[in-house]
């Protein structure tokens, strides 16, 4: 593991991949976003840890987890082909309300809102 001047620590790459994915800090909205590694979430602050492209995000948990990050990320994979597994199960078993429907509740929603009925 490497750690650059910013305290960012990058894992050992696996056998099969010697290429590093390089996480460096980042600036972000101030928006909660995804964890890509564990599946968690950042925090507000305007720092995250993150590809330039902000296609794979670390959220702050990972960061203090860095000597562990290969385990953080095979959970993560597990849980998500599990996620895969389950939900192709309900292919050709979904119904759904229609678009319109949805858009209709939502509009009396808010009128009940505006009305001060909710």
């Amino acid at each position: 593991m490497t750690v650059d001047h910013f305290g960012s620590t990058t894992a050992k790459p696996t056998e099969e991949k010697t290429a590093m994915t390089e996480l460096k800090l980042v600036e972000k909205d101030g928006r909660r976003w995804p964890c890509t590694l564990c599946g968690g979430e950042t925090d507000r602050e305007a720092i995250t840890c993150g590809t330039d492209d902000r296609s794979i995000i670390a959220c702050p948990d990972c960061l203090k987890n860095a000597a562990t990050i290969d385990d953080r990320i095979e959970r993560r994979a597990a849980r998500l082909e599990g996620i895969a597994s389950d939900l192709r199960t309900l292919k050709g078993q979904v119904t759904l309300p229609t678009f319109e429907a949805w858009q209709n509740a939502n509009k009396a929603f808010d009128a009940c809102e505006q009305e001060g009925r909710r």
